[in-house]
């Protein structure tokens, strides 16, 4: 009966081998769907699942619709991912050879919950399925939607049925200077109460205020994960009893309660800049409007505001130790603005807190009887305050808001007022560099500023709008009415603006406070002639029209204003983006977009003209992301990379845009935009050619940017930058991944430098990627000045007459005054028409095809090479020597040539060197012999000769190829044991089809797919990173060869 049992238990060994092939895989469920976590390209393990099957899939059991008519009961495998875009795109890619074919992969995207779906997309499998913008309904960002797999069959699906999947979100194109951008979703719509304020901190956290939720949260800038770190909120026990007292901290009324709801809100915050340094500095401002105390319309919508301080506990992670800055700020319905930032002031460089204190919408709409105080120093209202941030009781013993008002303010020492004239400021940034301090705030019907924020300045409102000699606004009022309360005849209140907005309530009667303004010039004189600060026009003035008459009664209303209504103001002081160094960029909420100004050296003017007037005005602008989003603010990253924005929760605008709200696209986000680098067109870069080429200092090495080349921006162009923030080189790695590249580049002032014989460019670059090892040639465009150039075409040695003429030498230097290395390589570019070859008027870039990275020189392409190759040959001597013959002729300073030799004709290595003949036009043989080939264990070996003169400068030989004697298959893994990857090298005699496979201890196959093998040697990659620690057993096998391995995966 033994060999009976042991028969019956070895096939019940097999059977249960064979049923483990064929069970269903833990995803058959859509209750189980495995998770892939989008990215901007396929990143294996993340967004890229490799060897995943539909093998022992079954019958479907929700009642699905399709509109591709598929199956409702097809045997599938589910996938789920979380939406950060409207449109991702679905990749299926090496499936194996049970499918027929990629045409017989079905694919199906849902919306909603297992048994509860909506098919958003569906089709047949081809290289990339999309789903598309056109879409009728689009995915929603941060909804999780589920990917079903399926042959359009039912029943158990046999083996074979492998793939790969990849879910990918696209990356963005910033605006007409083409930067790509890739785009996170941090914290998805409607999860935040209308955040306000962004701020990153220097634990490389996001400092977010919810303006409608009186909340602080803390949020992590890679995940978005959050937590609360202040709850204000009307009844909070954040501190204990809520309380109803004016000094309580929490709001004084439920914000749900408040009509109308006042503009901002809970708002403003800014961190102490010694914040995190251990120095019990972790201070926290915040300023929110408090409470309500009365009014109407049209008398005036009055509220409250607070300025407090509060320390940072890192052990409860909570703000604690409150201390009330200001208790009675003066408050509105419209117009709080309430952004706050510390910035430093000379003489001194004293740090101090600046908060902005709007004109409560004083003159307009609710608030048009309210009395208009931007010209009143002794008001707080239509100002810039300045504040000390720690009190100075202890040295005068004053107290209440006096303790935290600088003794040197410029109007009293007792009161806060910096400057005034001011509307609406929503947004600070201050320029490290020039110790600038900018503002950005609201105009009436265009003419948003950009202002320098000076002490003792008036600028101008509402006197002045915009340019004082513009003119645009003579005639009129702020507000666009010809009369004000102060007097002047009444308009008719048919062409008053937008009378049918609710709460405005006709006849108006022409009335306001906001005076009238006569001539914006006279005004100007008549302010520098008073006491109250002189007058400071604005730094840039968006869209001046040439009368504003015409702009308000025109009928659409805000519509048509020309007007940004930009918030958050923030500086971008890094270089790794090309031509952004030293940009003002501003949060717009009217057009859903971000606008990029660029700055003069001075930082006093915008690029390229900020003329009063002029249309030319315009072309500062350069608008990012546009959208349906209202951008409430944005914060820079120190990476010089990534951006953060926060949208509103709807679209309206105040005033009559209240009656019009656009749903946002992403109401209440947090979005992560992150810069990656150029599409690629037509093998060049689209990188614009206004950005400049980077200069650097003379006759040192200069540090350029690093930047990391991974799977996220691999198949762009990366741009590399010099310290200016200029374009130095680029780099496409063709889908390689390079890791950290650093950079540097070398300006020589001086005498033309000389190698030899050669003249060379003021310029070389040295370029340095972790990932010394690639493939596939890498490209490369190297950036010179005309300046650069035109020196060397001067010299009548250079050989040089135009840039066409110029070639690129690489070498192994590092970065240095002069070309050292007698290894040199003579590369032609690519862009061989002018065109390409232009970097504006007065920039050169050069593109080469490159193997390998170290310094590169520019000189003509006249330089001498060093002879002429007439024959290259090789054959097999004695199955075991190959012998290699060459003749050369007209050999000019040849120093040597160095034998290479490769089993793929990609990776080649020295093998020896033969001593060249040196100068003669007669023809010279050379022979060189390689012993012991049939060790190679391939069936071919090829050879190349690299041909050097005295210079270092070298060319290639042509390639040759050996046969070598038929092979013995072989394979091999290496290192054993693995860890997520295995590497195996396969050997085969002959090309053929074959399948591998991953077998576990118990016999279950894990993993299998096809192949194809050329003759010689072939690489295999497999990720296993799924599979559990243990023994495996790996098979190759098709017609030519039959091979099997064990390893060790730990």
């Amino acid at each position: 009966m033994k060999p009976a049992i042991k028969s019956f238990a070895l096939f019940l060994l097999l059977l249960f081998s064979f049923v483990q092939v064929l069970l269903a895989q833990a995803n058959d469920n859509c209750a189980n769907a495995t998770l892939i976590r989008t990215d901007s390209a396929c990143v294996t393990g993340t967004s890229r699942l490799l060897a995943q099957t539909l093998t022992g899939a079954t019958n479907q059991a929700y009642t699905l619709t399709s509109a591709c008519s598929y199956s409702a009961t097809a045997s599938d495998v589910w996938y789920k991912f979380v939406a950060k875009t409207k449109n991702p795109s679905v990749i299926i890619s090496n499936q194996g050879t049970g499918w027929g074919g990629i045409g017989s992969v079905r694919i199906q995207l849902f919306s909603g919950s297992c048994g509860s779906f909506t098919e958003k997309a569906c089709g047949v499998g081809s290289t990339t399925v999309f789903v598309t913008p056109s879409l009728t309904n689009p995915l929603v960002v941060g909804d999780t939607c589920y990917i079903r797999i399926h042959k359009n069959l039912a029943g158990a699906i046999g083996a074979n049925h492998t793939f790969d999947i990849c879910v990918t979100d696209p990356i963005e194109k910033g605006g007409r200077m083409n930067e790509i951008f890739a785009q996170t979703v941090l914290s998805g719509p409607s999860v935040l109460n209308y955040p306000w304020e962004i701020t990153y901190g220097p634990d490389d956290s996001l400092w977010i205020t919810e303006s409608r939720g009186y909340k602080v949260y803390k949020m992590s800038s890679v995940n978005g994960g959050k937590r609360t770190v202040l709850d204000l909120a009307f009844g909070s026990t954040w501190f204990g009893s809520s309380g109803l007292g004016d000094d309580t901290l929490c709001a004084r009324q439920a914000p749900g309660t408040w009509n109308p709801w006042p503009q901002g809100g809970f708002a403003g915050l800014a961190l102490h800049p010694r914040f995190g340094d251990a120095s019990n500095h972790d201070f926290v401002y915040v300023t929110y409007v408090h409470r309500y105390l009365s009014g109407t319309s049209p008398n005036g919508i009055i509220y409250r505001n607070k300025i407090v301080r509060f320390t940072y506990n890192n052990a409860t992670y909570r703000l604690e130790s409150p201390a009330i800055i200001e208790n009675n700020l003066p408050g509105s319905k419209d117009h709080n603005s309430q952004r706050m930032i510390i910035a430093p002031v000379a003489p001194g460089n004293t740090y101090y807190l600046f908060m902005a204190s709007g004109d409560m919408g004083s003159g307009q709409y609710e608030n048009r009887y309210r009395p208009m105080n931007s010209q009143n120093p002794a008001s707080l209202e239509g100002k810039i305050l300045r504040y000390n941030l720690e009190s100075d009781n202890p040295v005068t013993s004053e107290t209440g808001p006096a303790e935290w008002i600088p003794n040197d303010n410029p109007y009293s020492a007792t009161n806060p007022v910096w400057n005034i004239g001011m509307r609406n400021n929503q947004g600070f940034a201050y320029d490290t560099l020039t110790k600038t301090l900018y503002g950005s705030s609201h105009g009436a019907y265009s003419d948003d500023e950009i202002n320098i924020i000076e002490g003792f300045k008036n600028y101008g409102h509402p006197l002045i709008i915009g340019y004082a000699a513009d003119g645009n606004y003579n005639g009129n009022t702020a507000i666009g009415t010809n009369t004000s309360v102060s007097g002047g005849s009444p308009y008719n209140d048919a062409t008053a603006p937008s009378p049918a907005v609710p709460g405005f309530t006709a006849p108006y009667n022409g009335k306001s406070t906001c005076p009238p303004i006569g001539i914006e010039a006279t005004n100007r004189d008549n302010i520098n002639l008073g006491t109250t600060g002189q007058y400071k026009d604005p730094l840039f003035s968006a869209y001046a029209p040439s009368s504003i008459l015409a702009t308000w009664q025109a009928p659409g209303g805000n519509a048509n204003w020309r007007s940004e209504g930009w918030s958050g103001l923030d500086i971008y002081q890094n270089k790794i983006i090309p031509g952004w160094n030293r940009s003002l960029v501003a949060g717009g909420l009217k057009w859903g977009r971000l606008i990029r100004l660029k700055l003069n050296a001075a930082g006093t003017a915008t690029l390229p003209s900020n003329v009063a007037g002029s249309s030319a005005n315009e072309g500062d602008t350069i608008t990012y992301f546009q959208s349906v989003n209202r951008y409430r603010d944005l914060a820079f990253a120190p990476n010089g990379k990534d951006v953060f924005l926060v949208m509103d929760n709807n679209a309206a605008t105040s005033g009559p845009g209240v009656g019009n709200p656009i749903v946002a696209a992403c109401p209440g986000c947090v979005i992560k935009y992150s810069f990656l680098g150029y599409n690629d067109a037509a093998g060049l870069s689209t990188i614009p050619k206004t950005i400049p080429v980077a200069a650097g200092a003379a006759n040192t090495c200069n540090q350029g940017t690093t930047v990391t080349i991974d799977g996220s921006n691999n198949f762009l162009w990366v741009p590399i930058t010099g310290p200016d923030g200029n374009i130095l080189a680029e780099i496409n790695a063709m889908g390689q991944s390079l890791g950290a590249v650093t950079s540097s580049f070398y300006t020589n002032s001086g005498a033309i430098r000389v190698k030899g014989s050669v003249r060379y460019l003021d310029r070389n670059i040295t370029i340095t990627p972790a990932v010394t090892s690639f493939t596939t040639p890498v490209k490369v465009r190297l950036y010179i000045s005309k300046a650069e150039f035109d020196l060397l075409a001067a010299d009548p040695l250079s050989g040089l007459g135009s840039v066409l003429q110029l070639k690129v030498i690489k070498n192994n230097d590092p970065c240095g005054p002069a070309m050292v290395s007698t290894t040199t390589t003579l590369l032609t570019p690519t862009n061989n028409l002018l065109a390409d070859l232009q970097q504006g008027a007065n920039g050169y870039v050069l593109q080469v095809n490159v193997t390998g990275f170290s310094s590169f020189y520019f000189a003509s392409s006249n330089t001498a090479l060093p002879l002429q190759l007439l024959t290259f040959t090789g054959t097999l001597k004695n199955n075991t020597t190959t012998n290699l013959i060459w003749k050369t002729t007209n050999e000019i300073n040849t120093s040597h040539f160095i034998v290479e030799r490769s089993i793929d004709a990609q990776q080649f290595s020295a093998i020896g060197n033969v001593t060249a003949n040196g100068n003669g036009a007669a023809e010279t043989s050379y022979a060189f012999d390689d012993p012991n080939v049939e060790d190679l264990q391939s069936q071919q070996v090829y050879y190349r000769l690299k041909m050097v003169d005295i210079n270092g400068i070298y060319r290639y030989s042509n390639i040759i190829r050996v046969n070598l004697p038929g092979l013995q298959s072989g394979l091999t893994i290496s290192p054993n044991p693995v860890g997520s990857e295995v590497n195996a090298s396969v050997i085969s005699a002959e090309a053929c089809s074959a399948e591998w496979t991953i077998i576990d201890n118990g016999g279950r196959v894990m993993l299998r797919n096809t192949t194809l093998l050329k003759k010689g040697t072939n690489a295999l990659g497999i990720y296993i990173g799924q599979l559990a620690s243990g023994s495996y057993l790996m098979t190759v096998k098709g017609e030519c060869v039959d091979l099997k391995i064990k390893f060790q995966k730990l």
